[in-house]
């Protein structure tokens, strides 16, 4: 077994500070590393058994993991494919069952929700341990002392307790803990760093914003009621979700040459519907924008993929997103997280098997009440602590 951390860098205003640290000496900004670990008492039900395999079964070979690694293994492939199918299947029912996406009951990711399996436990994951010191997470040396003083207070490696912990980090103290690891393996062997999910999320949605905005994503948020320039996330999000619907929407009109598909219009899977897009771009050579939005198809697929995974945990699919995220990232993103997107796939290829095992039944997220697809990425409650001041 193994404890989970999540830990974050947090500045707060003098305001809040002042309140949360009466008779303290503060400067104007309060640079504090705060920490948990959760701790799951139910496990969730295994959904689709039958696609489940062992940790070493879903690794790939040896041979290809020193220049290979960014391949998808058969599980991966297999969610996506049907993630990708689902998608697309609700967005034929939507249409046939109306003609604009307002007259719909359920919206695309109530339909999302329905089809795709969770994995979520029946009772939300408890907080057993947390701290809160004034530290910068930007100081490998604060760092270092901070990981000694949670392996003292979790008493990793000693007898009936765990003998691992996996903390999750922005990029900043991922890259430090990777490089403690690296400088001091035998002192730091217990300690497994992960990135924030919803950081690559939040990175991967800022990409795609400013490719597509001039491409019409501008007209979009318009239409949206989004009258100047999107920057908060929420909105970018919300603008994003609604180009999934729309693009795809768009590209199934066309395909059966009719105002709305009707109900004798061809079912696609995801493999088909990959091909049509791989013959329209072919086809439409010559058209620049067509071209680039139909092959904005896939990443904005890709985005959509990757926040179903953070809210039902499911492994398989959130590794396929990443891997499929990674030559974007690499040509827009200047944040660093095209580099952490690559380290840590390959990082997850020397974690023990207990723990990717534990990953694949969903303990790479967390769920603070239990409800199906409401888990959350480990360093989202953070965000959350950050946004309220709770």
């Amino acid at each position: 077994s193994f404890w989970r951390v999540s830990a974050d860098n947090l500045d707060f205003k003098m305001a809040f500070a002042k309140k949360l640290f009466e008779g303290c000496s503060l400067k104007r900004m309060l640079h504090l590393v705060t920490g948990q670990v959760s701790h799951r008492m139910h496990y969730p039900k295994q959904p689709m058994l039958d696609l489940l395999a062992t940790a070493s079964a879903n690794r790939l070979p040896s041979s290809l993991v020193e220049n290979d690694f960014l391949l998808l293994t058969c599980q991966e492939k297999d969610y996506f494919c049907r993630f990708g199918t689902a998608l697309i299947q609700i967005l034929q029912d939507l249409i046939r069952l109306a003609s604009k996406p307002s007259d719909c009951e359920n919206s695309l990711l109530d339909e999302m929700r329905v089809r795709m399996p969770s994995w979520t436990p029946d009772i939300g994951d408890k907080i057993c341990y947390a701290t809160v010191r004034e530290a910068h997470a930007s100081s490998r040396d604060e760092i270092a002392t901070y990981l000694g003083d949670l392996k003292h207070d979790l008493h990793i490696g000693e007898d009936g307790f765990p003998s691992w912990a996996v903390l999750a980090g922005d990029q900043q103290v991922y890259a430090i803990i990777h490089n403690l690891k690296t400088r001091h393996p035998s002192y730091f062997h217990w300690i497994y760093p992960v990135p924030g999910d919803w950081h690559f999320m939040k990175t991967l949605a800022e990409v795609l914003k400013s490719v597509l905005w001039d491409g019409g994503l501008c007209q979009l948020a318009s239409k949206c009621g989004m009258k100047k320039d999107v920057s908060r996330w929420h909105d970018i999000h919300l603008l994003l979700v609604a180009s999934v619907e729309a693009v795809i929407r768009t590209v199934l009109n066309n395909q059966t040459n009719t105002e709305n598909c009707t109900l004798e219009a061809p079912t696609f899977d995801w493999g088909t519907f990959e091909a049509f897009l791989q013959e329209k771009v072919v086809q439409s050579r010559t058209n620049e924008v067509a071209v680039f939005w139909y092959e904005m198809v896939r990443h904005l697929t890709v985005y959509l993929g990757y926040y179903v995974v953070i809210r039902s945990g499911n492994w398989f699919l959130r590794n396929a997103c990443l891997k499929k995220a990674v030559p974007l990232l690499f040509a827009f993103a200047r944040d660093k997280y095209e580099v952490l997107a690559v380290q840590t796939i390959k990082d997850i290829l020397t974690f023990p098997d207990a723990i990717i095992t534990n990953f694949e039944n969903g303990l790479w997220t967390a769920s603070r009440h239990g409800l199906p697809h409401h888990n959350q990425a480990l360093v989202m409650n953070f965000t959350k602590l950050k946004s309220t001041g709770a």
